[in-house]
């Protein structure tokens, strides 16, 4: 289980999901294998073709401490708060 919860800095920071993932140099090939998942179904997760299940984003909170709208929003948004 990956554990990198989300830090948030001093500036107000905008981002979406897909430019989070550019930023932790994640993968979607590794996010689809953390996540048993297919590396295509996770980009199209990711670009907004198809939706996150519930078990998607249950699974994203837990291991990266993402809340469901950043993850399901396409738009930018400031960061979550770092889970403790």
């Amino acid at each position: 289980m990956v554990l990198n919860m989300i830090e948030q800095t001093d500036e107000e920071e905008n981002i979406t999901m897909k430019e989070w993932l550019k930023r932790e140099r994640i993968s979607y090939r590794f996010l689809a294998s953390e996540m048993n998942q297919s590396p295509g179904g996770i980009c199209r997760k990711v670009n907004g073709q198809v939706p996150w299940s519930l078990e998607d984003l249950v699974w994203l909170r837990e291991n990266y401490g993402l809340s469901y709208d950043f993850v399901i929003d396409t738009t930018p948004h400031q960061l979550p708060m770092e889970v403790v």
